[in-house]
């Protein structure tokens, strides 16, 4: 199997610089998907509940994966 990076980035709804970070992230993401580079981005959640989470999503548009912690 062809290797791969992955990406992590640790973020919560309560944090005030992540809507800005995750905004650069999703930049990212989405250019590493367009040009079929090996990279997996995924967003770990720190302490919300999964319905926080998901609204905080919606809200900024974001469409990285997100794991829970």
């Amino acid at each position: 199997a062809p290797e791969r990076v992955v990406v992590l980035e640790f973020w919560a709804t309560r944090c005030p610089h992540c809507p800005k970070s995750l905004a650069e992230l999703q930049r990212f993401h989405d250019w590493a998907k367009r040009e079929g580079k090996p990279v997996a981005v995924l967003a770990v959640s720190m302490g919300d509940l999964p319905e926080q989470a998901a609204a905080y999503w919606e809200k900024h548009g974001f469409t990285i994966p997100v794991l829970l912690d």
